[in-house]
């Protein structure tokens, strides 16, 4: 396999399967270990690489009115839990 064909395959990782990043930095990590350390051939740079895009990541914020539900959630379990342990003492 070539250079040509290395940057091709990886270039297909994230152009037509949409792999997440981590998936096409492994095949290239893989790669390079496989050249460097098994065929003992460097493989150099890899110029025309197409990296994998990661996806822009929000942060989950909950509502007050979600809030609000999950404390009297947690209020009710604790005064049932604590109502149970009074009848068995």
């Amino acid at each position: 396999m070539g250079a040509t064909e290395r940057e091709q395959y990886l270039n297909h990782l994230a152009v037509d399967k949409g792999v997440a990043a981590s998936t096409q930095h492994q095949a290239l990590s893989a790669l390079i270990f496989l050249y460097r350390h098994v065929l003992d051939i460097e493989i150099g740079t890899m110029d025309k690489l197409e990296r994998a895009q990661q996806p822009e990541r929000l942060p989950v914020v909950l509502t007050e009115t979600e809030v609000l539900l999950i404390s009297v959630g947690v209020l009710r379990a604790t005064k049932n839990s604590t109502e149970v342990g009074t009848l068995n003492a």
